[in-house]
């Protein structure tokens, strides 16, 4: 190679590489500054490959001194700034209605409807989130990005708070202050501390921040706090934007969410899922529990290290990462699945139901400045479990649920629910809470008898006369079955109460308008128009206001025998409720089924399994589905445990489904037969 003759070019026409040649003229390496490839030292000289490397070591040089103007950011962290719906690329339309300049106004134009593109590719909804939870693989890059992020709000908009959390003052100190210090401007990096008017910035590698805060020239200010605290600490606050990283208590999380929600802030939560002694199960913690468990799955990587084949794993195709350009645009911007090989698909983005919150992943193979290949080489004997959390950031549970509920299988859209079979309703008359209910069709099809849950009470988002929304029967918390939810509070109903709440549901109006001056002080008004069902049963057309037609109401069996004294003696709710009009037939409230002895809990997984090696068909499919209305439903299918017991804050719905399966429901109708 030529090094001599500068207007010659390095390499002549068949003149092999030697990589050596780098280190002779005192190349920096660099993970993203590239260096010319053989075919352009072929056709430029020396002087201009002297040049071009002058050029790479300015830039290299600018991005280590000044991160936050000049500093390399992965379209990762561009499409996680559209999904929050940062300022400074979804534009408010104050700030685009000042613009005068055309270009940049046009700019801003396709800035905002990209920002809009990336919703809808990885939220599957047009509205930005405020809480992300960014679980990261090893050296993933998610604390880089959020303290970049933690500064850039404070800069963009003064007078902004943030808190930022920790374990402790030393992991503060030593991990999370570096960060945000490396992202500031440089001539904010100073040797002294500035103190001009609101100025407040001293900064030590030793000890972090003076008196672990600092305030900028715009005002805006942000102090380093721990979970060491009491959580009373944090009460009061109204802050921009707050950053978790690791182990925040999952009972943080509420009162951090009401912290952001005056101001419209935002909150991050940042995590490595490795648990004691780096495990993965022990990274499923309370706060991860708390998104995950009622999280969907909306974008997924094809994990090229976690082969389901019993073939070794493919590294060199894991190193090539995701082209997350290719992913917006609906494709998978990963290499094509060698023809025999299986592999385990992981999560990308997940969304959760209360629109304002999202779970994003950044695998190890995202971050060009991690290393990768060493990681690969550490990790790759490891159990599949702990690659999985080391390399994508997917943890695993450490209590499975009992149910193999797939939300995009199971889950069906309320139009898509049939209108024909034969209806049951399943009554859980929970002691000190709220009734539990839920109404199933029971219909015969090709692959055999379907139940299709289509309703449940109470339903979070649904309005009950006089009330509102109940809300959720369980929300998820540091219990392995969920939180008691406001939906489980006591109304203290009366049983006429109940049952016009129940006719009501089902379409029967003469009898909640006949019984109304009797229902505890409860009317309906003009606009709590029933259900408009009409069912088909015994060759008649039910007229509307007679309201569905259930074959069989099933209840409890504890709660519809356990006698009550009365003056006149004893009674039970099944006869009380026999009085009103109303006849139940008591449930099956043991672990088996009477004769053969099989447990309930896989005879409902035989009813939601089907053969997954093969197309799913009109033979081939589950035959348990439940409405993407029934949200108490559907939380109960996919997070019971069974590890809280009777208590479990879910358990009531399970319940439910139990007593209709149990209850061996089948279709009557006559196009049944």
């Amino acid at each position: 190679m030529n090094l001599q003759q500068l207007d010659v070019p390095l390499l002549g026409p068949d003149e092999a590489f030697d990589a050596e040649i780098w280190d002779e003229l005192g190349v920096t390496p660099h993970a993203v500054a590239e260096l010319p490839d053989v075919d352009w030292l072929r056709t430029h000289t020396v002087n201009e490959l002297l040049g071009f490397l002058n050029d790479r070591e300015k830039l290299i040089g600018d991005i280590a001194s000044d991160p936050f103007r000049n500093g390399y950011e992965p379209l990762s962290w561009k499409i996680l700034d559209a999904l929050c719906g940062f300022w400074w690329i979804d534009h408010t339309p104050a700030a685009m209605g000042a613009e005068r300049d055309d270009a940049k106004w046009r700019q801003m134009k396709a800035d905002k409807a990209w920002c809009l593109k990336v919703r809808r590719r990885f939220l599957k909804r047009d509205e930005p989130i405020k809480i992300l939870l960014l679980n990261g693989g090893n050296r993933g890059g998610k604390s880089e990005w959020a303290a970049s992020r933690v500064l850039k709000l404070l800069m963009w908009k003064a007078g902004s708070k943030a808190w930022c959390f920790h374990q402790s003052i030393k992991m503060s100190r030593g991990y999370q202050q570096p960060l945000l210090y490396k992202y500031m401007p440089s001539e904010y990096k100073m040797d002294k501390a500035t103190r001009k008017a609101v100025t407040y910035l001293a900064y030590k590698q030793q000890t972090g921040f003076t008196d672990e805060k600092f305030t900028l020239p715009n005002k805006s200010d942000c102090e380093f706090r721990t979970y060491e605290q009491d959580v009373k600490e944090i009460e009061g606050g109204q802050l921009n934007v707050i950053w978790c990283d690791e182990l925040v208590p999952a009972s943080w999380i509420k009162t951090l969410k009401a912290r952001i929600a005056t101001l419209g802030g935002w909150l991050f939560i940042t995590f490595t899922p490795v648990g004691p002694g780096g495990t993965s199960t022990g990274g499923y913690s309370p706060t991860v529990k708390m998104f995950l468990d009622v999280a969907t799955k909306t974008a997924e990587t094809i994990a090229y290290m976690l082969p389901t084949d019993g073939k070794p794993a493919l590294p060199e195709l894991a190193m090539e990462g995701q082209d997350l350009a290719e992913v917006i645009d609906f494709r998978t911007g990963q290499p094509a699945v060698p023809d025999g090989r299986e592999f385990e698909t992981v999560p990308r983005c997940m969304t959760i139901g209360d629109k304002r919150s999202g779970v994003f992943f950044f695998h190890t193979f995202d971050n060009k400045f991690g290393n990768p290949a060493e990681l690969v080489a550490l990790y790759s004997n490891e159990s599949q479990s702990d690659q999985k959390m080391r390399f994508y950031g997917v943890a695993d549970k450490a209590v499975s649920a009992q149910f193999g509920f797939d939300y995009d299988v199971h889950a069906l859209p309320p139009e898509k629910m049939p209108r024909d079979g034969t209806i049951y309703m399943v009554l859980d008359p929970c002691s000190g809470r709220n009734w539990a209910m839920t109404w199933a069709r029971v219909v015969r099809r090709p692959a055999g008898r379907m139940i299709y849950f289509y309703r449940e009470w109470p339903c979070p988002g649904k309005y009950v006369p006089g009330v509102g929304d109940f809300g959720d029967w369980a929300v998820p918390g540091e219990k392995h079955d969920g939180e008691r939810g406001p939906a489980q509070s006591a109304r203290r109903w009366g049983l006429k109460r109940y049952l016009q709440e129940i006719y009501r549901l089902e379409g029967r109006v003469d009898w909640a308008e006949q019984g109304e001056k009797e229902a505890e002080g409860f009317k309906f008004d003009e606009d709590d128009e029933p259900d408009p069902i009409v069912v088909i049963r015994r060759g008649r057309e039910r007229r509307e206001g007679e309201g569905e037609n259930v074959y069989e109401r099933i209840m409890d069996s504890r709660a519809a025998a356990a006698p009550t004294q009365t003056r006149e003696g004893s009674t039970t709710l099944m006869e009380e409720m026999s009085k009103l009009g109303m006849e139940f037939v008591q449930a099956s409230g043991g672990a088996y089924a009477d004769d053969d002895k099989v447990h309930w809990i896989q005879l409902i997984n035989d009813l939601l399994d089907w053969d997954k090696t093969a197309e799913r068909d009109a033979l081939n499919t589950p035959k348990l589905f439940v409405s993407q209305e029934c949200k108490n439903l559907i939380f109960a299918l996919q997070n019971w445990t069974g590890v809280d017991g009777k208590e479990g804050a879910c358990k009531d719905f399970v319940d439910l489904v139990k007593y209709l399966v149990l209850a061996e429901a089948d279709d009557w109708s006559e196009r049944a037969a």
